[in-house]
């Protein structure tokens, strides 16, 4: 009898993946670089990464400062070169701020590729009567928090300059007024039709937080309670935040699956009481505050950090940078 000798058959190359497969698989990377990475190994899994028109928001990742951001999937830590003499300052969005210390010029740029937008240095006239403490771009238009909690909201575009209104829009009744160790942040709900303010404060001698939650009423022009958030996640910080879908966020991980949750920075969270500080104890990389249960959870990312000197924020990368990357 004659043997029979076949060739062993031989995967095709990953590159010659048909489009939709390769598609599939980059809509599964939770991270922004690692969409990068997919998109720079070949003309045709950038075509197939271009095809995803209904792309998953990327993982935020934690601002570290000095142009370092940790990845909150695997706590990873990675670096985006800066223009040289600038530094990298805090981020604002998907956008990262740069300034130069010997000229005070600075710029926004999208990290890895999009063209800068230098930014004016002239300081804006400011009210003395109030301090504001946080800031939200909502239907078109600039709304400021002060400390007490009112919401102003801002013209930047009108005739003869900027035009700064001195009568809150929206305030608080007086039971409700906040305390002098609270934090309140602005942030726009996740479908863009209500404008947040978020209230927490850090109980005395103990990881737990307590948390409030108001919706913007503007037509009797009163903050008023929401219990229950839905789907939505919350990343609250000092330079920037931002609401989630939670059925958009299932494949980041466990911890970003279901909504009515609220997450805070670890190095807001370390300075919220009225203490010395702790310059021997580890700030987490971030909190995680359940709005129905009322329970706070301290999430680290393998790389502790002190209390002493330490600044952080969030970053949110857009999924429209990986369009302009450009191949070498």
């Amino acid at each position: 009898m004659g043997g029979c000798i076949c060739k062993p058959q031989t995967a095709a190359p990953w590159p010659d993946l048909p489009p939709e497969i390769a598609g599939r698989i980059f809509s599964c990377l939770p991270s922004h670089d690692d969409r990068l990475s997919f998109a720079a190994v070949s003309s045709r899994w950038r075509i197939a990464a271009r095809l995803q028109n209904l792309l998953p928001p990327p993982v935020p990742c934690i601002n570290l400062d000095h142009g370092r951001y940790q990845r909150l999937v695997d706590g990873e830590v990675r670096r985006f070169p800066a223009a040289k003499s600038y530094c990298a300052g805090t981020s604002f969005g998907g956008w990262l701020f740069y300034y130069h210390k010997g000229s005070g010029r600075c710029f926004l740029r999208a990290p890895v590729s999009g063209d800068p937008i230098e930014l004016p240095t002239r300081p804006l006239p400011q009210s003395p009567d109030y301090v504001y403490t946080d800031i939200a771009f909502y239907d078109g238009k600039v709304f400021v928090l002060s400390r007490w909690e009112e919401l102003f909201c801002h013209e930047l575009f009108t005739v003869g300059g900027i035009n700064h209104s001195l009568i809150p829009i929206v305030c608080h009744d007086m039971e409700a007024q906040p305390a002098m160790t609270t934090n309140s942040y602005l942030v726009v709900s996740s479908d863009k039709q209500k404008l947040l303010m978020v209230r927490w404060r850090r109980r005395a001698n103990q990881p737990a937080i307590d948390m409030r939650v108001f919706e913007a009423d503007f037509g009797k022009a009163r903050w008023l309670e929401l219990k229950d958030l839905g789907d939505q996640l919350l990343f609250l910080g000092r330079s920037g935040s931002m609401a989630f879908a939670a059925t958009h966020t299932e494949y980041w991980g466990p911890r970003f699956r279901g909504g009515n949750r609220v997450f805070v920075l670890g190095t807001e969270w370390a300075r919220s009481v009225e203490q010395a500080v702790y310059t021997k104890r580890d700030i987490p990389g971030y909190c995680i505050y359940d709005m129905i249960s009322g329970k706070t959870s301290l999430v680290s990312l393998g790389r502790p950090r002190r209390t002493k000197s330490c600044t952080s924020g969030w970053f949110f990368p857009t999924s429209e940078n990986l369009y302009h990357f450009k191949f070498r």
